[in-house]
């Protein structure tokens, strides 16, 4: 009887209630979202603009220092090299060098050490 009981019931004026309280609580949310971001824009052509100067400058800054001979500071020796010299330049040099393992290589296995056997020390007597 309880199954009975339970499909014959409707639902009631609190369950509507709720299921418009929760719509329009959705919906004012989403209006005060809209409202707060009203007549916020974010394109502004001048500043594309810039960002494109900015960016040709800097490519052609990257340019120059990596396809110029230059004296970064002489006091120091420090030059500036194009990029290809700098490579040619460092394989020459590795070339030069043969390998060889940056630490020691152990092929086997030290053999551990034989634990010293207890010696049996007589007790004292009195």
């Amino acid at each position: 009887m309880v199954s009975s009981e339970l499909s014959d019931h409707k639902p009631g004026v609190l369950t509507a209630f709720r299921v418009l309280g929760a719509f329009f609580s959705a919906a004012i949310i989403v209006a005060l979202i809209l409202w707060a971001t009203r007549g916020t824009t974010t394109y502004d052509p001048d500043r594309s603009t810039k960002r494109y100067a900015n960016l040709k400058k800097l490519n052609d800054d990257n340019a120059k220092k990596t396809g110029e001979y230059a004296v970064v500071d002489k006091a120091k020796g420090i030059y500036q090299l194009p990029i290809k010299a700098a490579i040619t330049l460092t394989v020459k040099d590795l070339a030069k060098v043969q390998p060889h393992p940056a630490y020691p290589v152990v092929t086997a296995p030290a053999a551990p050490a034989a634990a010293p056997s207890p010696v049996a020390t007589p007790a004292a007597q009195p």
